[in-house]
């Protein structure tokens, strides 16, 4: 089974682009759970969003603590919490331009992955919604 993390402040499309990778997995024959945790409902709040994707249906129902891939659409809500739970040789994909101090001591256990999704959304015109813009950074192997 494979688990994978967003998370993002509101208005940045984190339940959606789990939504959309989920319906591409249910696309190519797999079975796909996806949920989202929130608090008040408001642009900028934090936001996490999971996705489960296997090839049998996906039984469990809980949060994911060891994802495979962890998806940051913020810089802010990285923590030393979040990235230890991602699993050896995860990819984590971020939204920036450089990477920030923080990650420097996981360089040797994940996969960091840098895209500037937020300056790509905001040159095509799409603002602060960064989710369609993040994919372009994404491999699921």
């Amino acid at each position: 089974m494979l688990e994978i993390k967003f998370f993002g402040r509101g208005g940045q499309g984190v339940v959606l682009a789990s939504q959309i990778l989920a319906k591409a997995f249910f696309k190519m024959g797999f079975y796909p759970q996806c949920f989202s945790l929130f608090g008040g409902e408001r642009r900028g709040a934090p936001v996490e969003s999971f996705l489960r994707v296997d090839r049998e249906r996906v039984k469990l129902r809980c949060g994911i603590r060891n994802p495979h891939h962890l998806i940051i659409m913020s810089l802010d809500l990285i923590s030393p919490e979040l990235l230890s739970g991602v699993k050896e040789g995860g990819l984590v994909l971020l939204n920036a331009d450089s990477l920030p101090e923080l990650l420097e001591d996981y360089k040797e256990s994940l996969i960091l992955a840098l895209i500037d999704a937020q300056k790509i959304s905001e040159q095509i015109g799409l603002g602060r919604v960064i989710n369609t813009a993040i994919f372009g950074g994404l491999t699921v192997r």
